[in-house]
């Protein structure tokens, strides 16, 4: 069976035809084949069984330390280039969303900022301002710990 799938799923590719998105129904399908070809997928592959949910006392934790230097959390647009060196002209390697953390010294006109992996970046400093929540205006953000890797923990209160 898999093999007709992949083989479908190619002729499909090499026909030019894109699969569709999420929730959007093709045409000439109407709910009742829809059904038919889920109980036949059902039929050929078993029904899926997740099982119980695992006991939250079960779930290992997660290593965390406390940050070696001081980090702010700061807030910025979501999806602005964050660079590898404090210049415009430094390859991009990651984007920010809503809400960065923010250390040390200005370098010029950049920001230092502490990326989810735990490497170092820079963000211009005029796209930083005070994180507010879009949800609660009164909330707070800080940065009390750091994950094994080094990236920041964001407490949103």
């Amino acid at each position: 069976m898999r093999t007709y799938v992949l083989a479908g799923m190619a002729a499909c590719l090499l026909a030019g035809v894109a699969p569709q998105a999420h929730g959007q129904q093709q045409p000439g399908f109407t709910p009742q084949e829809l059904d038919r070809m889920s109980q036949e997928r059902t039929e050929v592959f078993g029904s899926v069984k997740h099982g119980p949910p695992v006991p939250q006392s079960e779930v290992p934790r997660q290593q965390t330390y406390p940050p070696s230097e001081l980090w702010l959390c700061k807030g910025t647009a979501a999806w602005q280039p964050i660079y590898s060196q404090p210049s415009l002209s430094s390859p991009v390697m990651a984007k920010t969303m809503d809400m960065i953390a923010v250390g040390g010294r200005n370098e010029g006109e950049f920001a230092r900022t502490l990326l989810p992996s735990g490497r170092i970046g820079w963000v211009p400093a005029g796209q930083i301002h005070e994180y507010v929540n879009q949800f609660n205006p009164q909330a707070t953000c800080q940065i009390n710990a750091v994950r094994a890797n080094g990236g920041p923990i964001y407490t949103v209160r």
